[in-house]
Order: C-alpha cells, then sequence, then structure tokens
C-alpha cells in the first residue's frame, strides 16, 4: 500500500530518545512497522516506522537516533 498525498501533522518529543510524528497517511490494522518514506534527493528515505493506527489518528516511531 502507498499513500502519496499524506503529510506529518504533528512532531511529539516526550523525551531525548524518541520523536513520534502523527501524520495523516493510509493506514489500517495490520500495518505497524510498515516504513514512513519522504523522496528526496537522490530516491527514497525512511523517516519512520507506523506504531499505530486508529480513528483517532495515525502514529509512527522516527527513525533518527542519537541526533
Amino acid at each position: 500500500m502507498a499513500d502519496l498525498d499524506c503529510h506529518v501533522l504533528r512532531v511529539a518529543m516526550p523525551s531525548s530518545d524518541a520523536t513520534f510524528l502523527f501524520h495523516d497517511c493510509a493506514a489500517a490494522r495490520g500495518t505497524s512497522g510498515a516504513p514512513l518514506l519522504t523522496k528526496r534527493e537522490g530516491g527514497w528515505t525512511v523517516i519512520a516506522v507506523n506504531i499505530a493506527a486508529s480513528r483517532a489518528g495515525n502514529l509512527a516511531l522516527s527513525a533518527r537516533f542519537g541526533d
């Protein structure tokens, strides 16, 4: 599944160890672990991993660690 017209809606950093992205990308039960990608110069890059999908919103954990 690919949603080419979705956006990061909000970024939350509850600690220095984690950054969460709230997004409106198409997601359903069973999409946990799916990558959120962005197209950059040179190709596609993983920016986060989906961890929750619900009617209230979708949540992903940032793929950036130690920055």
